[in-house]
């Protein structure tokens, strides 16, 4: 009984000693096929198939918008992710970030408007900028707090 059994064993293993060189260039010659690099096609070389392939089929990878009242619909005007006066989008290059609030405005919805960029590596918006010393004391008061959730965590 174990001689027939043993048998059986001798001849698979001779079996797939015989065919693995087959096996791996099987699987070597799928695996260059699928990471093989094509070669770059001019835009006047490609055919219809090609445009074909290259075609989207119009769906996107799901994204979580980063805004959630207007979903980060650039048409669509919005104080949270927009300026935080007149709702608006464009103009990004004047749009100025408020360092305390992160609220963003267009420097010419400023009251007064603002004709160049601030010279100062910090901006604050008219609501948090009422007073100089207030700011001031605002970041030494996080400063005290942040000391004592430290303290009692240790």
């Amino acid at each position: 009984m174990y001689k027939n059994y043993t048998k059986k064993i001798l001849i698979c293993i001779n079996f797939f000693f015989e065919h693995s060189d087959t096996a791996l260039s099987i699987r070597k010659r799928v695996k260059e096929e699928i990471y093989a690099i094509e070669a770059p096609k001019l835009l006047t070389e490609r055919t219809a198939e090609d445009k074909r392939l290259m075609m989207s089929n119009g769906k996107r990878r799901p994204t979580v918008p980063n805004c959630d009242e207007c979903e980060d619909n650039p048409d669509e005007e919005c104080r949270k992710c927009g300026c935080k006066i007149c709702a608006g989008k464009e103009e990004e290059d004047t749009l100025l970030i408020c360092d305390e609030c992160d609220c963003m405005f267009h420097m010419k919805c400023l009251n007064p408007p603002l004709l160049k960029l601030p010279e100062e590596t910090d901006w604050y918006c008219p609501g948090c900028k009422i007073d100089e010393n207030e700011i001031v004391k605002a970041c030494i008061l996080l400063l005290i707090i942040c000391h004592i959730f430290y303290y009692l965590i240790i």
